[in-house]
């Protein structure tokens, strides 16, 4: 992932940087590859938008921020190739949690 490029993020969608799911076990035993599109994956918060207006017309501020490690559900979102890498992007709401967030 190129760190120089920036990425403008719309409305309350948050760009999310996949990371990889481990094939062993720690003892070194193949996993077979499950394909469950509605498990959760982890993830990395790559840019944020700047969240989506109430009905007051003020913009709500985002839970989460570049950098985040975060857990999301798996069909949420799109998936967006950009130079050689694979990101996804989804609306805030399909955030579950952050992980290590502090209080």
């Amino acid at each position: 992932m190129n760190p120089n490029t920036k990425y403008k993020i719309m409305h309350d969608y948050v760009m999310l940087f996949p990371t990889a799911k481990p094939k062993t076990t720690a003892a070194g035993i193949i996993l077979k590859e499950q394909i469950d599109s509605t498990a959760p994956i982890e993830g990395f918060v790559v840019g944020v938008g700047p969240g989506r207006p109430d009905k007051k017309g003020d913009i709500q501020p985002m839970p989460v921020k570049a950098g985040d490690k975060v857990i999301f559900i798996g069909n949420a979102g799109k998936v967006v190739k950009h130079d050689g890498d694979v990101f996804i992007v989804v609306p805030v709401s399909e955030i579950l949690c952050t992980i290590n967030a502090p209080d």
